[in-house]
């Protein structure tokens, strides 16, 4: 074949073996011993060595239109595991995540009665890029822990520019039109728990909540793992 023909062969083999590699990491993980420094044997997901490590916080950052609860606080180690869960496809991270996230919502009055978990969305684009969505597969993995139905009710419309790099004006432009709603779901007068890993500005956060409640008459809180105003893009 031509040079111009085989270049997207590659990339799509390149992606398929990405996307195979995820699964792998995703299904194939070890129940007997840590999943964060994989040297302890524990009954958990994480040791009490690597929980140590962790600062548990009752985190709520207040958004114009709703509440984003998280339970750490945003400190290096933290920081390190979120970084490998979400760009470097350690995706059974998720397992470890997950369970605190369950703890957290278990022992917070306002996350109490939930009636449907979602996520914050990706393009389709940097998704297939990446090889998933890290809130969504941690949405739905809590959900699994909780037995509460999971989801898709947004769809991101159009990429955007990284938050942390552009002015606070910049990135409420940078998101206008950035959501839509999905598909019709059966949300109204429901409680919905809206879930994204990290939150910055919380511009991200609130605008996919305002667009939800644009369309349904639905109390919608937030969650994430940890809350960094600087420093971190919270897409």
């Amino acid at each position: 074949l031509p040079t111009f023909c085989k270049r997207p062969i590659v990339f799509i083999r390149m992606k398929i073996d990405k996307i195979l590699k995820n699964l792998n990491d995703y299904l194939f993980y070890s129940n007997d011993y840590c999943l964060v420094c994989k040297e302890e044997e524990c009954q958990k997901s994480i040791c009490s060595s690597c929980l140590s490590h962790l600062e548990f916080v009752d985190g709520r950052f207040k958004l114009e239109n709703s509440t984003c609860y998280y339970p750490l606080f945003y400190n290096n180690f933290i920081q390190q595991i979120i970084r490998e869960f979400k760009f470097n496809n350690k995706t059974y991270y998720v397992f470890v995540l997950a369970e605190i996230l369950q703890e957290f919502m278990l022992n917070t009055p306002e996350l109490q009665d939930v009636d449907y978990i979602s996520y914050i969305p990706m393009t389709r684009f940097d998704e297939f890029n990446r090889g998933y969505n890290q809130a969504k597969i941690l949405a739905q993995t809590l959900a699994d822990l909780l037995q509460i139905p999971c989801l898709q009710v947004l769809e991101k419309a159009k990429r955007t520019r990284e938050q942390n790099k552009i002015s606070l004006q910049e990135r409420a432009d940078n998101l206008s039109g950035a959501y839509g709603i999905i598909s019709e779901c059966n949300l109204e007068n429901k409680k919905l728990l809206l879930v994204d890993d990290l939150v910055t500005s919380g511009k991200t956060m609130d605008t996919a909540i305002a667009t939800i409640k644009d369309s349904y008459q639905v109390d919608v809180v937030g969650l994430a793992l940890t809350s960094s105003r600087i420093g971190e893009d919270d897409d």
